[in-house]
């Protein structure tokens, strides 16, 4: 009877953790939202013609810096140069 009981706490407790983590978990990270500033207007040039980057669904993206670093739209750049 005691080995029931505990499996009825083990399950009641992972119950727990995982209605904490569905519940508590995303309203903590909206808590944490951080403003952050970017450079936009970044030209990319494949052969000499300037690349202007879509999507998948044909949308258009930018490359941006942020704090000294390019990110550029990797599937963009990797189909301009033929990859």
């Amino acid at each position: 009877m005691k080995t029931i009981q505990k499996v009825k706490y083990l399950v009641l407790g992972m119950l727990i953790m995982v209605l904490f983590s569905i519940v508590v978990l995303p309203s903590l990270a909206a808590i944490y939202e951080k403003q952050i500033t970017v450079s936009t207007g970044v030209n990319i040039y494949v052969d000499d013609e300037r690349l202007d980057p879509i999507d998948a669904n044909g949308n258009p993206v930018e490359a941006f810096i942020y704090n000294g670093t390019t990110y550029l739209p990797v599937r963009a750049v990797a189909e301009a140069l033929g990859k």
